[in-house]
């Protein structure tokens, strides 16, 4: 991002009203006739005009098919300015028996309430329209943020009663509302700030943003299906792991170590969510919570004793609030997580059974990747790890104290030699800086569970001295998984006139199972110059993202010499399902240190930057010659027998150059510039 364009942004947001404030002007500013002129905060937000608005669309009872991304039913509320309009939804059939042809949304009206008399605070009289008799029932609203809204509601009455809107006669509803678009989202978070609060214009005071989920950290958890007692994958001896707001604006991530322990749909390993609403209502803390830049998808409701390292948790696959004892919804699947904290520290083991196999001897030879990467301490492997010690170091003139403004945030961020700490996100240690630009790879150690992370920031310091721009990157997880979860033929451009064949396979060839290693293997290269026939290279994985336009990053190390290791990215084509599994031809670039970006993910795989790299990629599925079974995922399918070996010009090189455009040459030095601009002020 340019300085302009930053300092732009900055601006605009510090002089432009928080979505908060907006709702309060929107309140105060506009003269309604009706009597329950209150119920304008169900409304959208203003949109620039106070004496416009448009009708505001709410989702209740949306229930997703079989778990999946599509829902199959749901009821729209339309909120008009003195009226609140139902109506059922539901995936219909198009009136084509073509079985390629999408389903239909078809709606039908269910009913209308009226508002007659505002009770008090967000409590409202109203009637039912479409009877014969006219029905007098009691609404009450309680505000969760700008998204989320829950909802109470009196039996229907024939005659007008005073005491309607009273606490006795009132049912709380299961299924909050949920607003039709992003307007406030924040990330989940497991601190417990003051709820913030908006004067309306009748005098009561609306809570926007309740109690957010008042644990931070990491933990490992076992899940058990709806009403059974035997966990998920009780054989995988890795527990799954749970982590949340690592660091301030991360976010939740939920992973697991194989496809048999998720319940996530299509058995994805792993999934990152964002807060919509969250409050705790009796013994428990709900979290209404979507992937980003998605509609809210699930609940989770967290029984949160004090104090205590050990969670349990209810999460539901559609955005329902139960508060029965035993945490079950009509039709709704529900998993039960176990959880508890995770042990901290640089160097340790990810279960207890680490020093049972230790003492087997598994640390080493064929089962490296599969025990020793994930046992550390146990197989004797803390030497090797990243340590809290300081690599490199700032300029003199950026050491100080600063103030960062940010849309949502106002933080205190101090520099010193080789660190930075600011009062929320916690610790950076700096391992090292990027050869010519002020790109510096981070380190983030925890105490709380969480485990270790990497993480870019690009330091901008203006020419008065007064004003520092920084962009965060998304963090990244210490060496894990590479994400192939299988063997891929590959075909290699690795620089003009040279083109190789051969393979790139996460699997440990003993056990069939994904490790934390790659290795790149070419059987025959043409024109090389190097003096031998086969070229072999592995690679340890530090991570990978699922980015933009169906592309994976994935980030590995290399020993380069005994003392220095070199890092690289890979930008990987996800299967298209659509394809065929086998004839699938996919784009892949491996870019290296001084190569991997200073663009946004989304920019990665933009044609237009694309510029020529030394090695250029084409992978199709294949399948090992020692594994008579593989798992597949969204780089690969389920396969069986041996290689398969890629048809002869089913990916020639004149066609693939022509398809990818020009080749990818960006600047991302370990992880990519995209999460947080922000400025930061010199504090005297």
């Amino acid at each position: 991002m340019h300085c302009a364009s930053m300092t732009r942004s900055h601006l605009m947001h510090s002089d432009e009203k928080s979505n908060a404030d907006a709702l309060s002007l929107c309140l105060s500013g506009n003269n309604w006739s009706t009597l329950c002129r209150s119920l304008q905060w169900l409304h959208n937000i203003c949109n620039g005009n106070q004496a416009e608005y448009d009708h505001r669309v709410w989702y209740t009872e949306v229930r997703y098919l079989h778990s999946g991304p599509t829902w199959e039913h749901r009821v729209q509320v339309q909120v008009n300015p003195s009226s609140i309009v139902f109506s059922t939804q539901y995936h219909g059939v198009c009136g084509s028996p073509s079985p390629t042809r999408h389903s239909c949304i078809k709606t039908h009206p269910s009913n209308t309430l009226n508002c007659v008399k505002q009770i008090h605070g967000h409590s409202y009289a109203v009637e039912r329209s479409g009877d014969q008799h006219i029905k007098f029932k009691c609404i009450r609203f309680a505000i969760r943020s700008s998204n989320v809204v829950q909802v109470w509601f009196s039996k229907a009455l024939d005659t007008w009663n005073s005491t309607i809107c009273d606490d006795s006669g009132l049912a709380r509803r299961e299924w909050p509302w949920i607003g039709n678009y992003f307007i406030e989202p924040f990330l989940i978070t497991f601190r417990s700030p003051q709820p913030s609060r908006i004067p309306t214009d009748n005098g009561a005071d609306v809570p926007t943003n309740m109690r957010p989920f008042p644990r931070v950290g990491g933990y490992d958890f076992q899940a058990y299906a709806t009403g059974k007692k035997k966990k998920l994958c009780h054989r995988v001896w890795r527990p799954s792991r749970l982590e949340s707001e690592c660091i301030a604006g991360e976010g939740m991530r939920i992973m697991f170590p194989e496809k048999s322990c998720s319940f996530l749909h299509e058995r994805r390993l792993e999934m990152k969510l964002e807060n919509w609403g969250s409050w705790k209502e009796r013994q428990y803390t709900f979290v209404v919570a979507a992937e980003p830049n998605k509609s809210p998808h699930y609940v989770m409701r967290i029984q949160d004793p004090d104090g205590a390292s050990a969670l349990t948790v209810q999460f539901f696959s559609s955005p329902v609030c139960p508060l029965n004892e035993n945490g079950t919804a009509p039709g709704v699947v529900h998993h039960t997580l176990r959880l508890q904290k995770s042990e901290a520290g640089l160097c340790v083991d990810e279960s207890p059974r680490c020093r049972v196999y230790a003492a087997e001897g598994k640390c080493s030879n064929g089962n490296l990747h599969q025990y020793a990467n994930f046992c550390k301490r146990s197989c004797g492997l803390c030497e090797l790890v990243a340590s809290k010690k300081a690599e490199c170091d700032f300029p003199m003139m950026f050491h100080g104290k600063w103030l960062l403004f940010e849309e949502h945030r106002r933080e205190i961020m101090r520099m010193t030699e080789g660190k930075l700490t600011f009062s929320e996100r916690g610790e950076f240690i700096c391992k090292a800086k990027h050869w010519e630009e002020d790109h510096y790879k981070f380190l983030s150690v925890f105490e709380n569970g969480c485990r270790p992370r990497y993480t870019c920031m690009s330091l901008s310091l203006e020419p008065t001295h007064h004003y520092l721009q920084l962009q965060m990157s998304a963090s990244m997880l210490r060496p894990e998984s590479c994400g192939l979860n299988g063997l891929l033929n590959a075909q290699a451009t690795l620089s003009p006139g040279s083109f190789c064949e051969g393979t790139l396979t996460d699997f440990e060839p003993v056990d069939c199972a994904p490790s934390s290693s790659m290795v790149l293997f070419f059987r025959k290269c043409s024109n090389s110059t190097s003096q031998r026939d086969v070229i072999r290279r592995e690679f340890s994985c530090v991570g990978f993202i699922d980015i933009a336009q169906g592309f994976r990053l994935l980030f590995t190390k290399e020993q380069h010499t005994s003392q220095q290791a070199r890092f690289s990215c890979w930008l990987i084509e996800l299967l298209n399902s659509s394809s065929s599994l086998h004839s699938q031809w996919r784009r892949a670039y491996l870019l290296d240190d001084s190569q991997c970006a200073h663009a946004p993910y989304e920019s990665l795989v933009d044609p237009a930057i694309y510029t020529p790299i030394d090695i250029t990629f084409q992978f199709q599925q294949g399948s090992s010659p020692n594994c008579i079974e593989m798992k597949g995922n969204n780089l690969g399918f389920t396969v069986t027998g041996r290689n398969k070996k890629p048809q002869s010009g089913a990916s020639p090189v004149s066609e693939r150059r022509h398809n990818m455009g020009a080749s990818i040459k960006t600047s991302l030095f370990i992880t990519s510039i995209i999460a947080i601009s922000c400025i930061l002020v010199l504090e005297y």
